[in-house]
């Protein structure tokens, strides 16, 4: 399950004098795991900061490769009657950088736990982290979690942390908890789509809202169903097959400050999407350049192929290149004739998100979906070797095949390909009115990412309105820094500096304009 921590869009306030504060739940690790379930974390004396004892996720190894390890209260903290909160600790590491991560986690009760922020790279050094968590504020049950995230490669020491406190203030100081679980990797329906989130805030709830769009176009309120509790309900209209929808809530407390908070963004596709795998990928396939990759499909929707979707894989010793989609025809369960392409597209996998879906829009072409059909990729283009896909241990499905020169088979040993497609009418449905395309997209991106302080963003041109500026916030949604910037026209690209002290970690930068229109978000990885 996908889980959210809304952005808290109001920096946290630290001039609160320190008399304000109270240590509700602390833990030295001098008393062992008393406070902690853990799957490989345990305590050690081999670093700490007072007296002799840490916490970490590999003792006496290197960190295992393709794992998720965690460490969970299983005793909460009370922050019933604050208004605002704090989790601290002190921390070394040693994690590789932009692939491997120590996810911090928080949850209002044991079961979905919220992300904080993910630790990467190497401080070898004891280094004071903070987070602001003061959306948990009056919930009786906070527990935090620690989860060490590694890719199939590299091993590193793993990370050490000590002294760690949740803290309650007097003081609202930060917009509300929303907690949704939005879809994985884009799968929607073709009807109507219904939408929840729960939403907590200590001082209450003021106001909340559900936007969408269609394709990129301007945002629309979606009107509320009801609400259930701390439980809010929407519906998305039906929208024609192959729309990429995209939706966020944003919420405001009842406190004197009026705090915001605005979910993250999320998107999936109109229609009815075909999967042949299990959702959850233990493995890659590994592929030359020139082979491909097939996997077969047999709709229940009468209509055409609307969109294509994969998940390649990519670290240090994996790269990627451009790959060409097929839909081809089906010759005794194989792929046969080429019913169309190649629709030649760069896989969307980075190093800050390995397995990403990769999404094609094949609306254009305008392909009728046969009763039975294949969709696939031939790998490296531009003759990049050892290309990978995710693929299932074992096959549930079957219906994957593979090209390795001399004709299509069946993939032996059996394993399931993630390559999925959606199918649908494109040309009906309920389309959202004011959905008009934004002109120009200006194809927002950073480089190089990560950074060591100094970056570029790329910002195009002719986005429909005038750049007011960038902001850079942390995972917990506390501002760092803000940047005025010209209007794109006169200014394509701008050259940035993190600030002084900055941590290394991942933090977003969002880019705003003028005009009312949806700011851009992006994720930018510090590695100092």
């Amino acid at each position: 399950m996908k889980l959210l921590l809304a952005l808290f869009l109001l920096p946290f306030a630290f001039f609160l004098c320190a008399q304000a504060q109270q240590v509700v739940l602390s833990d030295d690790f001098e008393g062992g795991l008393g406070l902690w379930q853990t799957y490989f974390w345990n305590v050690t004396d081999s670093f700490s900061v007072s007296p002799t004892h840490s916490f970490t996720d590999s003792d006496t190894t290197l960190y295992f490769s393709n794992t998720y390890v965690t460490a969970q209260m299983t005793v909460g903290a009370n922050l019933t009657g604050y208004l605002g909160a704090t989790l601290q600790f002190q921390a070394k590491y040693w994690i590789e950088p932009n692939f491997d991560f120590c996810h911090v986690q928080v949850s209002r009760d044991g079961i979905f736990w919220v992300p904080i922020a993910s630790i990467t790279g190497v401080h070898p050094s004891w280094q004071f982290l903070s987070y602001d968590i003061g959306a948990f504020a009056g919930l009786p049950n906070v527990r935090v979690r620690f989860a060490m995230q590694t890719d199939p490669q590299t091993n590193y020491d793993g990370i050490y942390i000590d002294d760690l406190a949740i803290l309650g203030w007097p003081e609202d100081t930060s917009g509300p908890l929303i907690i949704h679980r939005g879809p994985e990797g884009y799968e929607g329906t073709a009807s109507h789509y219904p939408v929840e989130a729960e939403i907590w805030d200590a001082s209450g709830i003021s106001d909340e809202a559900l936007m969408f769009r269609l394709d990129g176009g301007n945002f629309l309120s979606a009107p509320r169903d009801s609400i259930v509790g701390e439980n809010y309900y929407h519906t998305i209209p039906p929208e024609p097959a192959g729309s990429l929808v995209e939706y966020y809530f944003t919420a405001t407390d009842a406190s004197p400050g009026l705090h915001v908070s605005i979910s993250d963004t999320f998107a999936y596709l109109a229609g009815q999407m075909l999967v042949q795998d299990d959702g959850r990928p233990e493995d890659v396939a590994i592929f030359a350049s020139g082979e491909f990759a097939a996997v077969g499909f047999r709709p229940n929707l009468a209509g055409y192929i609307t969109s294509a979707l994969f998940s390649t894989y990519t670290d240090l010793f994996h790269p990627i290149d451009s790959v060409a989609v097929y839909i081809w025809a089906d010759s005794l369960g194989l792929p046969g004739s080429v019913l169309a392409g190649p629709f030649v597209v760069f896989p969307a996998s980075d190093p800050s998100d390995p397995e990403i879906w990769t999404w094609v829009d094949l609306r254009p072409a305008m392909i009728p979906a046969p009763d039975t059909f294949h969709v696939g990729l031939k790998f490296g283009l531009d003759g990049v070797n050892d290309m990978t896909i995710s693929v299932d241990d074992t096959a549930f499905f079957g219906r994957s095949s593979v090209n390795y020169g001399s004709g299509f088979q069946a993939l032996i040993p059996p394993r399931d390909i993630y390559i999925r497609c959606m199918v649908g009418d494109p040309l009906s449905g309920v389309e959202s009115g004011g959905n008009a395309a934004l002109p120009a997209n200006p194809d927002i991106s950073l480089y190089p990412n990560p950074t060591n302080g100094a970056f570029r963003v790329n910002l195009g041109g002719g986005f429909g309105g005038k750049l007011a500026q960038l902001i850079l916030y942390d995972l917990a949604g506390r501002q760092i820094k803000r940047w005025p910037i010209e209007p794109p026209e006169a200014s394509p690209a701008v050259s940035i500096q993190l600030p002084d002290g900055l941590a290394g970690g991942i933090y977003l930068l969002e880019v705003g304009f003028e005009g009312g229109l949806r700011p851009e978000r992006l994720k930018l990885i510090y590695l100092p």
